[in-house]
Parts: structure tokens; sequence; C-alpha cells
């Protein structure tokens, strides 16, 4: 088994970050993963209702009042462990983390220390993982959806948004 973690809604003003852990066989995985920027709304819909139905899944909502309490580098971080940490990642030989700050090393030592990686799995931390790795990219996938239905919800309370 392997996990891969990713966020969506980093960088915009509006609304919540959304951080997502998917965990299974790399069987499991459905066909057509890649970078959710890559993909159409739809398309990022559909995918990830099938990340869902195949993989273990775990959605970690970052508000904006938490963003704006404190680093971006500790909300990632937070939210990162959080998602992990909801998934059965002690049974996993790998983990694939989208590199979220500038400092690689700062983020595997944040995270291995705040969950406490077994000995035998390894931690792969890498700018652009959701570009290179099919588990990071169903991450983003998930985290992207759930982002864009945040939008559609600001929008429907508030009137059209982005």
């Amino acid at each position: 088994m392997i996990y891969g973690c990713d966020e969506a809604g980093k960088g915009p003003v509006l609304g919540s970050m959304f951080v997502v852990c998917v965990a299974g066989n790399k069987e499991s995985i459905p066909d057509g993963m890649k970078d959710s920027k890559k993909l159409s709304t739809n398309r990022i819909h559909n995918l990830a209702e099938d990340i869902r139905e195949e993989m273990e899944v775990s959605v970690i909502e970052v508000t904006t009042h938490t963003i704006d309490s404190k680093s971006m580098t500790e909300v990632s971080v937070v939210g990162f462990t959080k998602a992990i940490s909801q998934v059965n990642f002690r049974n996993c030989t790998d983990g694939y983390i989208d590199c979220f700050i500038n400092n690689k090393k700062t983020v595997e030592d944040r995270l291995t220390s705040e969950i406490q990686v077994p000995e035998n799995q390894k931690l792969h931390v890498v700018f652009g993982a959701d570009e290179k790795y099919d588990i990071v990219s169903a991450a983003s996938i998930v985290a992207k959806s759930e982002r864009e239905k945040h939008i559609d919800q600001i929008s429907d309370d508030n009137g059209q948004v982005g």
C-alpha cells in the first residue's frame, strides 16, 4: 500500500483550503490520473467519485479563520498531518507528499515528527508530485473537487464569485 497527499486552495484569497490524503494499492488507483490543474471540472468530479470508491480518502478543510491565524507553513503542516493520520498510513510502504513550501527538508522533518513515520516506510516529499505520481494526482483531484464544491456553495450563498 501507498499513500499520497496534496492540497487545493492554498493560493486563492477566497474560501477554505482542502488537504486530501489517498491510500491504497497501486492497482486500485483509477485510470486517468493527472494533476487536477490539467483536467476539466466535470472530469475532476467524475474521477473524484472513482477514487472515493476504490481507495481510502481523508479530507481536511482548513478554514479561512485558521489560514488567517497562522503561517502558511504551519497551516499546511497541520492540514497534511491530519489528512495523513486519518488514513491507514502505518500499513503503507511509501508516502508521497506534494511539497508545499520551498524547503523540502523542513516538510520532511515536520511531517516525520508529527505523524511518526514508521521505520519501514519511505516518505517522499517532492516538488510537483501531483504531476509525477498517480497517488498524489488522486489526492490533488479529490482536493480540487472538494474546493470546487466549496466555491460553488459560496457562490450560491453570496452570488457569483471567482
